[in-house]
């Protein structure tokens, strides 16, 4: 995973830029860009995921924010950080091996759907005991729905929050959250039993994935 951090003040700014030694988690240093970017090639340094000041965030419009993010800053930011789409916070001040830590739990996920483990590596999806060479590649959003999903597997997680999640704003009269999640059906059920749908929707409620958490150790 390729992580930018977009730096406007001390310490941050004088952060290494650095890689794992086996080059699973590379972190890139950067200053904001010289005029407000109007879309992801606008970015510094294309990343699988961006680290923003919470100012900056909540300055930019909703098409220009690059996705995934997380977004720091004062802890007085952080429902509007959530509320513009932010992926996670990191309340100041905050440590490289903070943003390595939080940036390693979206590299690698696992969940079980029925009797099966699956493993989210990136947007790289697979099941456990199949060839590695089997992985489902996701698009960003299905990647970033799967993981939202995950992180509540017991209960519906609402459709509001899923927008607000994954758009930065509520879209109460557009059908793309279902599209999405029929998407990342599609995407899922060659890897399960005909009988199991990896999603499920409840009226009123939102979306729930039919998993239960595994134990990474």
């Amino acid at each position: 995973m390729t992580v930018c951090v977009v730096a406007d003040s001390e310490p941050y700014l004088h952060y290494r830029t650095e890689s794992d030694p086996d080059g699973t988690l590379s972190v890139f240093v950067c200053a904001p860009p010289a005029s407000g970017p109007s879309g992801g090639e606008t970015w510094p340094r294309r990343a699988e995921l961006y680290v923003l000041p919470a100012a900056l965030l909540l300055g930019l419009p909703p098409e220009a924010r690059p996705r995934p993010n997380f977004a720091y800053g004062q802890d007085r930011l952080m429902a509007a950080a959530f509320n513009a789409g932010a992926g996670d916070y990191l309340r100041e001040p905050w440590s490289m091996a903070e943003l390595r830590a939080r940036a390693g739990r979206l590299r690698d996920r696992r969940f079980r759907l029925g009797e099966r483990r699956f493993r989210l590596e990136g947007r790289r999806l697979g099941v456990e005991e199949a060839d590695p060479g089997e992985a489902i590649l996701l698009s960003d959003a299905e990647s970033r729905l799967l993981v939202l999903l995950a992180q509540n597997p017991r209960e519906a997680v609402p459709r509001e929050a899923l927008e607000l999640a994954l758009w930065g704003e509520l879209r109460p009269h557009s059908r793309t959250l279902d599209v999405l999640v029929s998407s990342l059906r599609r995407k899922m059920r060659p890897c399960l039993p005909d009988s199991e749908s990896p999603i499920i929707a409840l009226r009123r409620q939102g979306y729930r994935l039919c998993a239960l958490p595994v134990d990474k150790s």
